[in-house]
């Protein structure tokens, strides 16, 4: 085991005096290398789960905001395409009436087959 730290190293060479050093070393593996005020603490694991929960919440509103604005879009983009599309209807299919009444009527020309 190679480690930086007198304070590991002193304690791996009692542990070897005590377990051998297979188990001091098995037991070594098992600690946390850094300094005990780089650990994290569950305090600061609440305090964190904290912030995220916020940051999500934040994410959700704006992601419905997003949604209802592209709902009202949709909505604004179909009601037009309805409106378009019911101002050519009439207009054709009184085009087309207006053609059936000048073929029916009686000072209409006949075509010579019928």
């Amino acid at each position: 085991m190679t480690t930086a730290e007198p304070r590991h190293l002193n304690l791996f060479n009692g542990l070897t005096e005590f377990l051998g050093e297979d188990r001091a070393d098995t037991l070594m593996t098992h600690l946390p290398s850094q300094e005990s005020t780089d650990l994290g603490t569950k305090a600061g694991l609440d305090a964190l789960k904290v912030r995220l929960v916020d940051r999500l919440d934040t994410m959700g509103h704006r992601l419905e905001a997003i949604t209802h604005r592209l709902d009202r879009m949709v909505f604004a983009l179909v009601a037009g395409l309805i409106a378009i599309i019911a101002t050519l209807v009439p207009s054709r299919s009184s085009d087309r009436i207006g053609k059936l009444d000048r073929c029916h009527s009686p000072t209409a020309p006949r075509h010579p087959l019928t």
